[in-house]
């Protein structure tokens, strides 16, 4: 997983975070405590079949320990992009991970049509 993280001058709120091979591995914490997600971008176009970004309000690399409040299914090899004007706040941290299972407590990796695909997943956070 390459996750990277990037500020801007602190007259705008916002914050990119960007994982260029998101799977069932919890990325924990990614704002570094509170923040409110305002939009995710996923490319799914190397995926089999539909994948789900799910964002867990917590700071646990357990998967099913903090409460999802956003899970975002992607159908295969196309884009999804998911706006939030108001923002979802997420008040103990934003932690997400990307599935093959519809289940929100799945931990099953991600379906790609070559054993070396990538589902890449791009949140705007406020």
């Amino acid at each position: 997983m390459t996750l990277s993280a990037t500020t801007f001058d602190r007259s705008v709120k916002h914050r990119i975070i960007s994982d260029s091979e998101c799977n069932s591995v919890v990325s924990t914490n990614v704002a570094g405590g509170p923040c409110l997600l305002k939009s995710i971008i996923i490319d799914n176009t190397q995926g089999s079949a539909t994948n789900w970004v799910r964002c867990a309000n917590g700071t646990s690399s357990t998967i099913g320990s903090d409460q999802v409040r956003v899970s975002v299914p992607c159908v295969k090899q196309s884009k999804t992009v998911v706006e939030f004007p108001d923002g979802i706040p997420f008040e103990l941290g934003l932690s997400f991970w990307c599935s093959g299972n519809e289940s929100i407590s799945s931990s099953t990796a991600p379906s790609t049509t070559v054993s070396t695909g990538k589902i890449i997943v791009t949140l705007v956070l406020g």
